[in-house]
């Protein structure tokens, strides 16, 4: 109707006139605004609606005009494909030559297929994969370190914080004793063989210093108090042998006009592995 209405007057002529029941006018009529179908607008405290034919005819015209617009580009779309497909058939016709080219096509293809996955079977023992790999462990090793360090980081900071026992911060932390034992044993065993490799050094400078033919004399040494740290025994006009002092131990007195020589053998006759 070329009229406008409130939503109560609605709500009376549509169960009359469209068999519509009265609760539901209002919901059917909103929806109908959504759609674009009517039209509502709010003028005072009353809101009014309305749905001229007019309009109707226009949106149905714009809809038909947007819906020729769409099948033109579709009509392009597909005789542009056509004639795609046309260029592309030409030269493939079938023949004798042509089904010999296919099938050494999928010969070739399925030998393909076959030494690629001889490849994925070794591929384990490819050069890039173990280089990737070896650069993964290292990773994961220093990580490893890293949090390892880390954890007993917190744990010595814990312990001396709130004086805790560190069995029982490995239970609240569900740390397991045995990765921590593991951990202590892999420091001793370092600590250890840097001790033999250390015995080892003193035991190949000693054999050094026994190859020494001729001594180097000096009438009075440069630096006497480097002379004392490094162990030297010193007596005036003799003839002064390095040997090992024990760290904090006396000090002598180095005296002027000292001379330097061959260093004794204290006890090692032979280089012998650790």
């Amino acid at each position: 109707k070329k009229d406008v209405f409130q939503l109560k007057e609605l709500e009376k002529i549509a169960p009359k006139e469209k068999g519509v029941i009265a609760q539901a006018v209002k919901d059917v009529v909103q929806s109908l605004v959504d759609d674009g179908l009517v039209d509502s607008e709010k003028i005072g405290t009353s809101v009014y609606f309305w749905s001229f034919p007019s309009k109707a005819i226009s949106t149905r015209k714009r809809k038909i005009e947007d819906l020729k617009a769409k099948l033109e580009d579709v009509c392009k779309k597909l005789k542009a494909v056509e004639a795609q497909v046309e260029k592309v058939q030409a030269g493939r016709e079938d023949s004798s030559e042509r089904t010999q080219l296919l099938g050494t096509l999928a010969e070739t293809e399925a030998e393909c297929q076959a030494l690629k996955a001889q490849v994925q079977q070794h591929r384990d023992c490819d050069p890039e994969v173990l280089e990737e790999v070896k650069a993964q462990a290292v990773t994961a090793k220093e990580a490893a370190n890293r949090w390892t360090d880390n954890i007993f980081g917190i744990k010595s900071w814990a312990k001396n914080k709130f004086f805790i026992e560190e069995s029982l911060l490995n239970k609240q932390f569900s740390i397991p004793e045995h990765i921590m034992g593991a951990y202590k044993y892999m420091q001793e065993l370092w600590r250890k063989k840097q001790s033999d490799v250390m015995r080892f050094l003193l035991r190949l400078r000693c054999w050094h210093y026994r190859q020494l033919n001729t001594c180097h004399r000096a009438p009075r040494p440069p630096r006497p108090d480097k002379a004392r740290r490094l162990g030297y025994r010193v007596k005036q006009g003799y003839v002064i042998y390095r040997i090992r002092i024990r760290r904090g131990g006396r000090k002598k007195q180095v005296l002027k006009g000292c001379t330097y020589g061959k260093p004794k053998n204290h006890g090692v006759n032979s280089l012998k592995p650790v």
